[in-house]
């Protein structure tokens, strides 16, 4: 991969979206625009109608939708075909599954401490702090349920955002609906502080049913990570204890929750004395210490089996955790190091060259675009490959690039075929001069990902090119003169296609060539005059 540096003018070439850029174009409509043209507050909506579609910020945005064209596609159709639901890489959908990461880790920390106590329903009054905190808790879960019924969800299997409302639905109701349906309807403030019904042995256990929420949470937190650029030593380190504490907790309150079946002695001391005691017996068992049972002997035989079976759990943990700790281990001393030494060696570079603080800047730029933060050696990749895979990759990357390109039309396809394995992947920088307009042209390109802008010689913008088009196939073809100036924009993957690997590729086919010099020819003087008329 190699890029073109910057030319000296190319500061002129500002474009619009990129900050400084004033571009000379009619600035089109954005599609909230569209459809928040008139009543009170259009800018407070439009910012809300915002945070509700896709969001460039979101880091998963950019593995589904790589350019901002794609992104502006998105956002239309999720305008026009869904307006009322929610994009699950929106902003509002990451603030709003933070709040309820953080309500749900609350809930699974809070409650287990919670049930070692005696809840007496009379006790509980709305005056009460705890009446009151769980009441809010509660709250935040309801209207979660309501707010899931309006989130879409990407499909992995087919690479596609569902925004259907009835696929929506039908997937909540699959998943999570009756675990958060019956974690959250709590019969003893709803009924029992009534005094309508008697309070229910079992509701002291129905919270445990949160805990499927940790699969959500875990994913919400990976998301965090990418979106706020956290190390992640530090991230997987945080998560896993947090996840610790959360299963010992559980664990405890299970080893609480026999006794209390029993209405041993355990059931009348002081709530601390419960917590420790119920903690003493789970990390002897976690660590294999031995499995005495506090301060009784097993006097029933449910009692061992309950044991043995806290044993097992205890083992299972201990083995995930050390697991999780060798994971992050691995993953510091491998991707992190791996990508610290490729970031350290460009920084020795700058310090030896003495480069200026804005062209590294774009260095860097360029480094967190190319590798996404992932060491990985393509040529290496591509040179282990057969030779016939090497083209179906190739083809199956590159073949609407070309096929689309009307002066090849006629090209057979075997021909097409050799381009494609000859065109060479390079990436540009925002306002890197692709083409400059008055140089001869020896080769076009192929946008893959990214947007430009195309000047005319005297400098006035002309349009924009994104995703899936093409440029300088004229001046490439009949060694002319550019007519315009093309400058990236947005980070550009482009495909580069040489005259004389084409000429190489074309030789066999002598009258196919001659048909395509001459309809290049004619297209030639049609943008020559165009572009003369527009200056």
């Amino acid at each position: 991969m190699a890029t073109r540096p910057a030319l000296k003018d190319a500061v002129y070439y500002r474009v619009k979206k990129v900050k400084g850029h004033k571009c000379a174009l009619v600035c089109e409509a954005e599609p909230i625009a569209k459809y928040i043209k008139s009543g009170c507050c259009i800018p407070l909506r439009r910012a809300f109608r915002k945070s509700l579609i896709i969001s460039p910020r979101d880091p998963r945005t950019h593995s589904y939708a790589k350019s901002l064209n794609r992104i502006k596609i998105e956002q239309t159709r999720h305008l026009e075909h869904y307006y009322f639901m929610i994009h699950p890489f929106s902003d509002f959908h990451f603030i709003w599954q933070t709040m309820m990461s953080i309500v749900h880790f609350i809930i699974l920390i809070f409650f287990p401490i919670y049930s070692l106590g005696d809840v007496n329903i009379k006790r509980l009054n709305a005056s009460n702090g705890i009446f009151i905190f769980i009441l809010i808790l509660d709250l935040f879960c309801w209207v979660n349920i309501f707010m899931c019924f309006f989130i879409g969800y990407y499909k992995k299997s087919t690479d596609k955002i569902i925004l259907k409302p009835r696929q929506v639905i039908l997937r909540y109701l699959c998943t999570h609906f009756f675990f958060d349906l019956v974690s959250t309807f709590n019969y003893n403030l709803l009924f029992g502080y009534t005094g309508f019904c008697k309070p229910l042995w079992f509701t002291r256990y129905q919270w445990s049913l949160k805990l499927i929420r940790l699969v959500t949470i875990s994913e919400h937190l990976d998301n965090m990570q990418l979106r706020l650029e956290l190390p992640d030593f530090l991230y997987r380190s945080v998560k896993y204890a947090l996840f610790s504490i959360v299963i010992i907790l559980w664990l405890i309150f299970i080893d609480y929750s026999f006794d209390y079946y029993y209405e041993r002695q355990i059931t009348v001391i002081p709530l601390e004395h419960k917590f420790f005691l119920a903690a003493d017996n789970i990390l002897r068992r976690l660590f294999l210490v031995d499995i005495y049972k506090g301060l009784y002997k097993y006097i029933r035989s449910p009692d061992l089996y309950v044991c043995c079976f806290s044993l097992q759990c205890a083992k299972i943990f201990e083995i995930w955790l050390l697991a999780k700790i060798c994971q992050i281990l691995a993953s510091y001393t491998m991707v992190t190091l791996r990508y610290q030494t490729l970031i350290h060696q460009i920084k020795a570079y700058i310090r030896f060259k003495d480069l200026p603080k804005k062209m590294s800047k774009r260095i860097y730029s360029y480094i967190n675009f190319r590798f996404q933060y992932c060491i990985f050696n393509e040529k290496t990749l591509m040179e282990n490959l057969c030779l016939t895979l090497k083209k179906q990759i190739l083809w199956h990357t590159c073949q609407n690039l070309v096929t689309k390109v009307e002066t090849f039309k006629e090209l057979p396809p075997a021909v097409l075929m050799k381009l494609v394995t000859m065109i060479k992947p390079e990436i540009y920088l925002p306002n890197d001069v692709v083409v400059q307009a008055g140089e001869v042209g020896s080769e076009m390109f192929f946008i893959y990902v990214g947007v430009l802008a195309v000047f005319t010689e005297s400098g006035k913008e002309i349009c924009h090119l994104s995703d899936g088009s093409h440029f300088g196939e004229i001046a490439m073809l009949l060694s002319e003169f550019r007519v315009a100036s093309v400058v990236a924009i947005d980070f550009c993957e482009l495909y580069r296609l040489t005259k004389k690997d084409f000429n190489e590729a074309i030789e066999p086919y002598p009258n196919v060539k001659e048909k395509i010099l001459k309809a290049a020819q004619e297209r030639y003087r049609e943008t020559k005059n165009i572009g003369s008329a527009k200056s």
